[in-house]
């Protein structure tokens, strides 16, 4: 099973300017906010992530973020797997495993494996 987690945008050097931006423009609830990482979310639950761009950490325009569990790796042989893995504590306090695909566009998806419970 694979659901929607997030559109990725990037955020600059400061992720909270862009978030207060989008915040200030259209009113969206704020999330975590830090300078490296922020979110914000719609009236609807729609995760709006902004990211500020450093090693391990690819963000850019046309970034989107699925949540899933092991049993979809097996439908992801149309993309190409990008050759990093990272471990991002950012979000809970606990390690999350993303995983960046490109589809043949060049646009990335990251999958965001769920943690065994």
């Amino acid at each position: 099973m694979v659901s929607f987690y997030s559109v990725n945008l990037f955020g600059g050097d400061d992720t909270r300017l862009a978030s207060a931006f989008y915040k200030r423009l259209f009113g969206w609830k704020q999330g975590v906010e830090s300078e490296g990482h922020s979110e914000l979310f719609t009236e609807e639950g729609f995760r709006i992530v902004f990211s500020k761009k450093k090693p391990g950490c690819n963000v850019d325009p046309g970034t989107i973020t699925l949540e899933g569990n092991e049993i979809i790796k097996q439908s992801l042989f149309e993309l190409k797997k990008e050759e990093y893995e990272t471990e991002d504590q950012s979000l809970s306090g606990k390690s999350q495993n993303y995983i960046a695909y490109l589809d043949p566009w060049g646009n990335r998806i990251w999958i965001y494996w769920k943690q065994a419970i």
